[in-house]
């Protein structure tokens, strides 16, 4: 009798696992729509090794930060409320975390907000200058939506993004919506001021 598992009967792969790791930032690609009203980019580790969590052998992983969703830019919103699309407010967490790792320069205020260039900073990691950097960063699961065709899924997503040499790491977040992960990478030929041009 054989046993197919859920991931190779849907033809997906298996779900990364979770943990938290560290890798190394091989590349940030671009994936947009093609009505230009969205900008997301792939961001690949290599080289992972855990620090809590299996080991995953050569296998890379790649998190999806939505930059652009239905016209609106992450780093045009003023204040991240809850009006703001979750996908933007997911995606300010994880760049502003990814930042702070990186060392950009910025602001810290006392009430622990921050201010920096959003928009050189993507710009930057788009061009590649941090590329081989080696990041901390924790992994969660969690199940698919149900009563959508990916309720029988599981999704794993960056929560946490930190420099390993540092003597504290950024809260993890709360993942609450669908952000499927692992997304295929585009050409890396648009970049914000580009894809907004097209307006």
């Amino acid at each position: 009798m054989s046993r197919i598992p859920g991931h190779v009967v849907a033809g997906t792969g298996s779900p990364f696992p979770a943990g938290v790791f560290l890798g190394r930032l091989a590349d940030v690609k671009d994936t947009y729509s093609e009505d230009g009203k969205s900008l997301d980019f792939a961001m690949q580790f290599q080289d992972i090794t855990p620090i809590e969590g299996p080991q995953v052998g050569a296998r890379p992983f790649t998190q999806r930060i939505t930059i652009i969703t239905n016209e609106l830019s992450v780093v045009d919103v003023q204040e991240f409320n809850d009006e703001v699309p979750f996908r933007l407010r997911d995606a300010a967490t994880l760049i502003s975390q990814l930042a702070i790792a990186l060392g950009y320069q910025m602001t810290v205020n006392a009430d622990k907000s921050i201010e920096f260039n959003m928009e050189e900073f993507l710009e930057n990691l788009q061009s590649g200058i941090y590329k081989d950097r080696v990041l901390g960063f924790e992994v969660r699961q969690r199940p698919g939506k149900k009563g959508t065709p990916n309720a029988s899924r599981v999704f794993s997503n960056i929560t946490r993004i930190f420099n390993p040499e540092a003597q504290a790491a950024p809260v993890a977040a709360e993942v609450t919506e669908e952000a499927p992960a692992e997304t295929p990478a585009g050409n890396g030929a648009t970049t914000l001021r580009s894809l907004r041009s097209r307006k």
